[in-house]
């Protein structure tokens, strides 16, 4: 994430605290504020979303959301939770903040 090669999370090359920590953050601002529409370029020209103009970013959550330990915590949240999906989970926060 930092640019350098083969760092592919916050602090480094191996999975910390740090990353699942963001990694909430990240998830609901995809379902989100990064649905907002931003200028495309310093031309102003054409709007993309704010998840489009960091694609690092995207490619980041996706690298989290394929490791093992996460998959797993995941589906014992949905368990837990009754839900069938992450956007289901998203939803339901709708209902108690204003987003």
């Amino acid at each position: 994430m930092t640019g350098e090669e083969g760092e592919r999370y916050l602090c480094g090359s191996f999975l910390t605290a740090v990353d699942i920590l963001l990694s909430f953050n990240l998830t609901t601002t995809r379902g989100g504020v990064g649905k907002m529409m931003v200028s495309a370029g310093q031309d102003n020209k054409g709007k993309i979303t704010l998840w489009e103009k960091y694609p690092r970013v995207s490619e980041y959550l996706e690298r989290l959301q394929q490791e093992k330990g996460y998959l797993r915590a995941e589906e014992s949240i949905l368990a837990a939770e009754g839900k069938e999906s992450e956007m289901q989970c998203f939803e339901s926060l709708k209902e108690d903040f204003v987003i």
